[in-house]
């Protein structure tokens, strides 16, 4: 088995933040998302710990968080 195509990141673990503070995180990404326009997409995937831990990629955005907190973000920002 090979990782013949595969990158990998050195993922910085915000779990421990303050929701506030992975709320900046999140919007940054989202703004550079936005600024990018390129028509990607930031990917979401479940960390190897396991449940609630995910992976959040986009561009040299790399880290690992919780998807409560990200969704709790998602449904603020989608509000507005």
């Amino acid at each position: 088995m090979g990782t013949k195509g595969r990158v990998f990141y050195r993922h910085k673990n915000i779990m421990e933040l303050s929701d506030a503070d992975k709320y900046m995180i999140y919007q940054q990404i989202e703004e550079t998302r936005l600024m990018v326009n390129d028509g990607s997409n930031p990917i979401v995937q479940e960390h190897g710990s396991g449940f609630p831990a995910i992976i959040l990629d986009y561009k040299n955005h790399h880290y690992i968080t919780d998807c409560f907190s990200l969704e709790s973000w998602f449904k603020k920002w989608k509000v507005k």
